[in-house]
């Protein structure tokens, strides 16, 4: 890394004091090393810092996770992400750690992002071992799928808790005591984009929008997978498909008037941790770099599709009730039961227009053994957008 793409040594100071403030800790040097993801949006890099408790003449190093984000690529591409949000939502004390109920932690120490919000760095605790406790079969995957990391018992111990701990954050930040503050946070992406995820990149491969301004175009395995995936569905309801995968707003218009809450936005299995404890588990996010707003089941039904097995349908209905249990059992009141169960299926229904086409249509176009957890799915969703349309 050149001299430029080093994290600012006034955060790394500010990570220490925030981990070891009763420690009185002096920065004596670092070292960034080198990058271990450089994903669609950010990279990231773990620094080792030395340093000094105090008046103590003993060095002692710790390790930070780094995260630098710069505007443009896919996230701006794909999903219309724009802006810096994990690095401004911690700067708007969102994510600091007295915001977050018990049991839920955004593991970010300091960040820091430029005036005109196209550059950002984000310094953060290393979860590493924590993000192992919840270490989930990826669902695209079949024979992950068939062949958890655990029993399907122990797989939804875990996932009961994570659970538990979303409808915590999603009931803390539902009151009014917050909307204040969640308004005045203008950056935060609105259930809109959060819904019209990969939709410029279908229109251009359906042929609709028929000049790609950006680059690089969409890949061509997108129209192919999108193309594969729509002979799949029957062709009574492959018109409802093909129109709701290219114009969502009748998700958006469906989902308007839902009682809104803070959403962590990517609720993907690799973003989630378990930190065991005598009396459970606390919960540990990370990646907020879709943190928006809009109602709590973008949220859940989003974990459905990246925490979940969704080749069993039965964990689709299990994790819909366990989530509103737990919404009830930790305060929530802007949602009735019946008012929730829409709201779910139609929010299930969206993220399906979103990542069917290309996932499932990957597994399609690849010839997969068995393919029924991709039809069961259809239907579910069919049933959904029928009601809007």
């Amino acid at each position: 890394m050149g001299p430029e793409d080093h994290v600012p040594t006034e955060l790394l100071e500010r990570a220490l004091c925030a981990l070891f403030a009763s420690e009185s800790p002096r920065l004596l040097d670092s070292d960034d090393g080198s990058i271990q993801h450089d994903g669609i949006s950010a990279s990231l890099s773990r620094a080792v810092v030395r340093w000094r408790s105090g008046d103590s003449s003993a060095d002692r190093t710790t390790e930070f996770i780094v995260k630098r984000w710069r505007r443009g690529g896919n996230t701006e591409n794909w999903i219309r992400i724009t802006k810096p949000l994990e690095a401004l939502g911690w700067q708007a004390g969102l994510l600091r750690r007295e915001a977050m109920p018990q049991g839920i932690v955004a593991p970010i120490l300091a960040a820091w992002s430029d005036n005109s919000a196209t550059e950002a760095w984000v310094v953060m605790e290393d979860i590493s071992a924590t993000l192992n406790e919840f270490r989930m079969p990826r669902q695209w995957m079949p024979d992950e799928v068939a062949s958890p990391a655990y029993t399907l018992d122990e797989t939804w111990r875990r996932t009961a808790y994570v659970l538990d701990g979303v409808a915590r954050l999603h009931v803390a930040w539902e009151g009014p005591e917050r909307r204040p503050l969640l308004d005045s946070c203008d950056f935060l992406t609105p259930h809109r984009v959060a819904m019209e995820g990969l939709l410029p990149s279908y229109r251009w491969a359906f042929g609709l929008d028929r000049e790609w301004t950006r680059t690089p175009n969409p890949p061509e395995w997108l129209r192919a997978n999108a193309n594969a995936f729509l002979e799949r569905v029957s062709s009574g309801d492959r018109g409802i498909w093909a129109e709701l995968i290219c114009d969502r707003s009748p998700f958006v218009d469906a989902l308007v008037s839902e009682p809104v809450t803070l959403l962590h936005g990517d609720l993907d299995f690799r973003n989630v941790g378990l930190r065991w404890e005598d009396d459970g588990a606390s919960v540990s996010l990370i990646d907020w770099e879709c943190l928006g707003v809009g109602s709590l089941v973008l949220d859940a039904t989003k974990a459905c599709y990246h925490a979940l097995p969704i080749s069993q349908g039965a964990w689709i209905d299990r994790v819909k009730e366990r989530y509103f249990q737990a919404y009830v059992a930790n305060g929530g009141k802007a949602y009735s039961h019946d008012a929730y169960d829409r709201a779910f299926e139609i929010a299930f229904a969206s993220h399906g227009v979103i990542w069917f086409p290309t996932h499932a249509g990957t597994h399609i176009r690849r010839g997969a053994e068995s393919l029924l957890w991709i039809d069961r799915a259809i239907e579910r969703m069919t049933a959904a957008m029928k009601t809007l349309l």
